[in-house]
């Protein structure tokens, strides 16, 4: 791999980039991974009838305007829970073994920037469980995952809260280095001292 002069500082300053907010980011989107895998898993294992959205309403004298709003609310959910896609159609074991994968993946990463405060996208440490997950070890014949699964995912989520209560990272990026080494990052660019 060929690394430029300007690749290489970047990656000297890459800690400018780094804060508490990989909680945010990192964790939301593990957050994310969990809801589509559950949903996956509800959508495909539950009979028709208990996937149905029921509402008991009673209203009086309740302003037109204002119901409105609540039932393009509820058209809009209804609509979002009905649409047939790419992300709704029942998911195959493969794919539902490559949500849980990156769910795990996505802990492990957040916990290397709060701990080691560094990137790592390559899992050579963690390879080989990641790989059992996507092969399918922690999926049970009906598609659903082993409690297996779910203990060591509680104990990522706990390993993250603790990490990041303990991390030496600052709670935001110092904006004003990061746009002063980005500045001169462009300066160097537009110099075309690639």
């Amino acid at each position: 791999m060929y690394i430029n002069d300007i690749g290489k500082e970047l990656l000297e300053n890459r800690r400018l980039f780094l804060s508490k907010r990989a909680v945010q980011s990192f964790g939301g989107y593990a957050d994310q991974q969990l809801r589509r895998l559950q949903n996956a898993l509800a959508r495909d294992s539950y009979p028709q009838a208990e996937k149905e959205i029921f509402m008991d309403v009673t209203l009086s004298h309740y302003p037109l305007r204002d119901y409105r709003s609540i039932w393009a609310e509820m058209h809009n959910i209804v609509k979002d829970y009905d649409k047939i896609g790419k992300r709704n159609k029942k998911k195959d074991d493969d794919h539902l073994n490559k949500h849980a994968m990156h769910l795990i993946r996505l802990f492990m990463m957040a916990i290397d920037i709060l701990e080691k405060q560094e990137i790592i996208t390559c899992r050579e440490a963690g390879h080989t469980l990641l790989m059992d997950i996507r092969n399918g070890r922690y999926q049970k014949a009906d598609g659903t995952y082993r409690e297996e699964f779910y203990d060591m995912l509680r104990k990522y989520e706990q390993r993250l809260a603790y990490a990041a209560e303990h991390t030496s990272l600052p709670e935001e990026p110092d904006y004003r280095r990061v746009e002063e080494f980005m500045m001169h990052i462009n300066e160097r660019v537009v110099r075309d001292e690639i």
